[in-house]
């Protein structure tokens, strides 16, 4: 990222080398309004005014040993002994979202607003909205190991020594990323390619390395939320301020149907007390369930489904494809599309996954292309579709799979069926012993020709 030096041994007074403006690279897009600032309805503090609780300044790609405390209800940031910058990070990751905070940085200070943060050992980058304040700096650059879109106007709306709102919308994979400042649009990116980019990661706020002349100078942050956004298609669906979905008259034309108003459209496959509840839409799976399975009544042939789901740590679950029952009324099924917490299974269970046994998988035949899953407790949205021998999923906006079924070495049956149930896996609750484990909304699915 701009300026921010990765080594700590290196992490004294030096600043990497700043390329002029004048560069042939994009300009953020901005005019005297623009489109208004996205709603924040629903978001989620991630800064109790308090403590430092959700933070971290260690995990990212730019650790560092930058200075972080709370004073009179503000994170406050400034360079370490030595003028060392460094990053302090949220705790969990994110994908599709909007972030906001307000910010007031002493003059001359770099800063920044980070986004895609992972591990340093994954070797992906992820993107800085440069709050640059000094001369020749940037508000509203775009920065990732050098830079992607200058922003010569964001200085016209942000005040020196005051505070000021700035808001970030990230949205699909590769991004694209919006910036507000004080309600004024100033920058609108669209990265071209997602290669060697984090598919999603932590959000950081920034303390860049400093030269003596502003060691003592700070940056302060302080109304600090985040609203995750769905990765579905606006006109297709609306979402209510609790996360409900409903189709829109497009989407209801195409076909799509929900498939938990009830039970009625699904059968259990299993004994003993049923190890599930459905309430508004909303399907809870108990622990105590392993070996169910729950498959819809109907067969189907081509079809795409979303749905949104949420694990409990280490919690085992799968999406079912292509299900028919036997004489004595056991299911089989070609394909299972693998629901696991990758965050703790391996940690939880002292073992080691295959690669087609990760999220996103189809279990025991391919690998996901990658890792989008957010962690437990978190909603992750989930998209498949199926038309001939096509099958494409993406998970929380992110493609998982593109895969011709027919060129699979194999399949669980040794035949695919032409059409079959889709069904849901009641595999283990994983730490959870007893209780929900897995929770599932916002089911629909329609038939395609």
């Amino acid at each position: 990222m701009r300026g921010f030096v990765t080594g700590l041994s290196l992490l004294s007074s030096l600043v990497f080398p700043r390329l002029s403006p004048s560069q042939a690279l994009p300009n953020a897009a901005t005019s005297d309004q623009g489109p208004p600032p996205p709603s924040l309805s629903g978001a989620s503090k991630l800064f109790d005014g308090k403590s430092l609780r959700g933070w971290t300044t260690q995990g990212g790609r730019y650790d560092g040993k930058a200075l972080w405390s709370v004073e009179r209800g503000c994170i406050v940031g400034q360079v370490g002994p030595k003028g060392e910058g460094g990053l302090l990070y949220t705790q969990r990751a994110y994908a599709n979202f909007v972030f906001a905070c307000d910010v007031q940085i002493d003059y001359p200070f770099d800063s920044g607003i980070f986004i895609g943060m992972e591990s340093r050992s994954l070797g992906r980058k992820g993107w800085q909205v440069t709050l640059d304040h000094r001369p020749g700096g940037e508000i509203g650059g775009i920065y990732s190991d050098g830079w992607l879109q200058h922003n010569s106007k964001g200085w016209k709306l942000f005040q020196k020594n005051k505070w000021n709102r700035v808001i970030i919308r990230s949205r699909g994979f590769p991004p694209r990323i919006e910036t507000w400042v004080r309600g004024r649009k100033i920058g609108d990116y669209q990265q071209k390619s997602s290669q060697g980019f984090s598919p999603l990661g932590k959000i950081g706020l920034q303390v860049h390395g400093a030269k003596k002349t502003w060691w003592q100078n700070k940056v302060r942050f302080k109304n600090i939320q985040v609203l995750e956004l769905p990765p579905d298609s606006l006109n297709l669906f609306q979402r209510d301020q609790a996360g409900r979905l409903s189709p829109t008259p497009k989407a209801i034309s195409l076909g799509w149907r929900p498939m938990l108003t009830n039970l009625d459209d699904w059968t259990r496959e299993g004994k003993g007390p049923k190890p599930y509840k459905l309430n508004r839409g909303l399907l809870t799976l108990s622990a105590e369930g392993a070996g169910n399975k729950l498959w819809t009544k109907h067969r189907y042939k081509n079809f795409e489904l979303r749905l949104d789901f949420k694990l409990s740590p280490s919690a085992n679950s799968g999406l079912l494809l292509f299900g028919n029952p036997g004489p004595k009324g056991a299911f089989s099924y070609a394909y299972e599309l693998q629901i696991l917490d990758d965050w703790n299974w391996e940690k939880s269970h002292k073992t080691k996954l295959k690669p087609w046994q990760h999220c996103g998988s189809l279990y025991g035949l391919a690998p996901p292309l990658l890792s989008a899953l957010l962690p437990p407790g978190s909603w992750n949205s989930l998209q498949l579709s199926i038309k001939g021998n096509r099958l494409k999923a993406n998970l929380n906006g992110r493609i998982l799979q593109d895969l011709d079924l027919k060129a699979l070495p194999q399949t669980i049956l040794k035949k695919r069926p032409k059409e079959g149930s889709i069904g849901l896996q009641f595999h283990g609750g994983g730490e959870i012993k007893k209780g929900p484990y897995l929770w599932i909304r916002n089911f629909f699915l329609r038939k395609i020709e």
